[in-house]
């Protein structure tokens, strides 16, 4: 079900345990994209993990957990048309973006908090980025489960997620509240500071993981940062 605010922004209603709190316009695909790039420009690409050789040669299963927009599913299947690409949400904000969708890409409407409707050992990548305000803290764990068991032996899992701040004091006092209101909303519902760590030790206790990685980089989102500051605006 959807409902209009204001006779401007379209939301989600009644949609489960997440209480997504984003709309599910053509504003909202703009603004997802404009995390995309900002996401990409600061890791210097679309994936970190080394499949880009699996990619190439194709039959390779891929998953985007959480793909908003499916800009990231689009970019991905353009690139490497000879693997298949599956994007879920549990918002129809992908059905927003008027562009193609390359014939090795799909979109599908999932709740993850029901679990992930896929077969065992299913996806050689697993990908998912800035889930922080869909999955609370007591749902992490049961969630990586998940993603364990669709992952075939040898597969990939990179997970993107982050914490939020005001690190630039020439930001205007309206935008250090919008910030600060942010992230008061994120450690509500997911004790930010103590989940990340978490979501480490959860990885590192399940045996079917090896060679995990963790790495960190600072995306810049002032509005004095230029396009990537319009992601909040």
């Amino acid at each position: 079900m959807t409902k209009i605010v204001n006779d401007e922004r379209i939301f989600n209603e009644d949609i489960g345990d997440s209480s997504y709190p984003m709309p599910i316009d053509t504003e909202e695909v703009y603004r997802l994209k404009l995390m995309h790039y900002a996401i990409k420009s600061a890791w210097k690409g679309n994936f970190s993990v080394p499949v880009k050789e699996a990619l190439e040669r194709g039959n390779a299963k891929i998953l985007d957990i959480g793909c908003g927009s499916g800009v990231w599913i689009r970019e991905m299947a353009a690139l490497y048309p000879s693997s298949t690409f599956i994007g879920i949400d549990i918002s129809p904000t992908f059905q927003s973006d008027t562009n193609p969708t390359p014939s090795n890409a799909s979109f599908q409407l999932c709740d993850i908090h029901n679990g992930l409707t896929f077969n065992d050992n299913t996806f050689d990548y697993v990908h998912q980025s800035f889930l922080n305000g869909g999955i609370s803290k007591t749902q992490w764990e049961p969630h990586i489960d998940q993603i364990v068991r669709i992952l075939k032996p040898g597969g990939y899992i990179e997970l993107q997620e982050g914490d939020v701040g005001v690190d630039n004091e020439n930001e205007n006092k309206d935008m250090h509240l919008i910030w600060e209101a942010l992230r008061g909303f994120l450690v509500d519902i997911n004790s930010f500071k103590v989940i990340i760590p978490q979501v480490k030790k959860f990885l590192e206790s399940r045996k079917q993981l090896t060679n995990i990685e963790f790495n960190s980089q600072f995306i810049d989102m002032a509005v004095s940062a230029g396009k990537p500051g319009e992601c909040v605006s």
